[in-house]
């Protein structure tokens, strides 16, 4: 491991243990009612602000802990043998999501990703797996099992190579705002700048910050809620000029997300979810250009000694080309009183 990877590690370390110097770890009552903390893992797509699902009526608490851990399988590329375009990897993602109370009705989030994409080991259960479902090979035939592949134009301007290496992720920092509030509704406004610490010669950064602004609505009864979240979303990245190979223009774009979850008990919540939008890509590449995906299948509950935790599952759809082909998620959160 890199020493700024070691950096980033112990500046983890070193958080969570301030912030526990004030108090007993409890949960906060609304947590297992809250979204799923998923997102896009398909790299290309991740270059670029990519906001976690969010809740109004999540509780403002004066300190909350998220430790998120996700494991994606992933293979995309343009055409096959030769392709211009390849990701070809397992990917582990860690995002360490700190949130702090401004005002009785307002917070700030900071999040802090850790990346480490690899050969892997489930090339070959995915092949069984399509093969019993009928889903098409999407050209994995070409390539051996648990081998690394991750370029774009490798050499060329706008291009990326990447590496099977320890990675910084992108830094976002969040601000959300209630709004409206009635009896288990409410309504928040959402805004995120996204810096891109990650970087853009290894293809996990744009060069470049993204700001976004959105509003989120939730609802919850006894037994079942629901959150819907919508972005707005304008990047800074540059075009890419047209050399040898058709060049890359970069636009605004959306996001989404839907939620609908039942509360089996006070403590254990079952939840679907689906996240969306549309590219902030225009290549003439699939790959990169098609609006995005996903959907989502979790238990969120917490613990008698109140840790929160999620377990969750992301599936692209089977046909989607940009997003990775499945996400396994566990995530353990923690409220800090006053």
């Amino acid at each position: 491991m890199g020493i700024r990877c070691k950096t980033i590690l112990a500046a983890v370390m070193v958080t969570l243990s301030l912030l526990g110097g004030g108090g007993t770890l409890i949960a906060g009552e609304s947590f297992i009612t809250a979204p799923l903390p998923l997102r896009n893992m398909y790299p290309p797509m991740m270059r670029f602000l990519d906001p976690v699902p969010d809740s109004a009526l999540r509780d403002y608490s004066d300190w909350d802990v998220g430790l998120h851990q996700h494991l994606s399988s992933i293979y995309q590329a343009d055409q096959w043998p030769a392709s211009q375009l390849l990701a070809d990897m397992e990917l582990s993602v860690t995002d360490l999501m700190v949130r702090k109370a401004l005002t009785e009705d307002m917070d700030l989030s900071v999040q802090l990703s850790l990346l480490r994409p690899f050969n892997g080991v489930l090339d070959q259960l995915v092949k069984d797996v399509h093969k019993i479902l009928g889903v098409p090979s999407s050209g994995r035939q070409f390539r051996a099992n648990n081998a690394f592949g991750y370029y774009f134009r490798p050499g060329s301007p706008g291009g990326w190579q990447g590496k099977n290496r320890w990675e910084m992720g992108n830094a976002v920092v969040s601000l959300r705002k209630q709004l409206l509030e009635g009896d288990g509704w409410a309504v928040a406004g959402l805004a995120s700048v996204k810096a891109s610490t990650a970087s853009s010669s290894r293809g996990f950064g744009s060069g470049k910050p993204d700001v976004g602004a959105g509003a989120v609505a939730s609802f919850a009864g006894e037994r079942w809620f629901m959150h819907v979240e919508a972005w707005a979303i304008y990047t800074f990245a540059r075009d890419v000029a047209a050399t040898a190979l058709p060049g890359i223009s970069y636009h605004p774009y959306s996001r989404g997300s839907a939620t609908l979850g039942w509360k089996y008990s006070d403590q254990l919540a079952l939840i679907v979810q689906g996240q969306g939008g549309s590219s902030p890509y225009s290549s003439g590449i699939r790959q990169l250009d098609k609006p995005p995906l996903i959907y989502s299948f979790g238990l969120q509950g917490e613990t008698d000694g109140g840790t929160g935790w999620t377990l969750a599952f992301t599936e692209n759809g089977l046909s989607q080309h940009t997003t990775q082909d499945f996400t396994l998620s566990l995530a353990l959160h923690w409220q800090f009183p006053g």
